[in-house]
């Protein structure tokens, strides 16, 4: 071969290639089937996490309202069960009225005990509440707890100490 002949090139060539052979293909099939396998349940987590996340900031902004609205108004506004149960979500009222309602998402609950902010925007008994939001399958419970001044704060864990 004459190093200087520029006719014996390296040339690739596709005229062979006709694309992917079956084994080929099988394992591009089998590597996408594993690697979903392992995004799926945390995918899943991912969603409850969510879920529980915008439920728990739903709450606080009611609450927050409720505080706002009890100041505004100069009348007291109660927090309580909408429709009467927690699980379905919660309910404000002035004088009897509802003025906002909050409900929750399937797959989440609320708990806690009903109470009334003041017209100056403090818990109307004097003490600290607490109304918990959890995961119906048991994987994660933030918290929304009302000082008694009125001041409500979120926890990523439940009412307890």
């Amino acid at each position: 071969m004459n190093p200087g002949n520029r006719n014996h090139r390296l040339r690739l060539s596709w005229r062979g290639s006709q694309g992917l052979t079956l084994v080929e293909l099988m394992i591009v099939v089998a590597i996408t089937g594993v690697m979903a396998a392992i995004a799926v349940p945390a995918f899943d987590g991912f969603i409850s996490r969510n879920r529980i996340t915008a439920t728990t900031n739903d709450l606080v902004g009611a609450l927050n309202l409720a505080r706002s609205e009890a100041a505004s108004r100069g009348e007291s506004v109660d927090v309580v069960p909408l429709k009467g149960d927690w699980a379905k979500g919660v309910s404000l009222k002035a004088n009897g009225a509802s003025i906002h309602r909050a409900s929750t998402p399937e797959g989440v609950e609320f708990s806690g005990q009903a109470f009334t902010f003041r017209a100056v925007g403090e818990v109307q008994d004097g003490s600290g509440k607490c109304l918990e939001i959890i995961d119906g399958n048991g994987s994660g419970r933030h918290s929304v707890t009302v000082s008694p001044a009125g001041q409500v704060r979120s926890k990523d864990a439940g009412c307890g100490p």
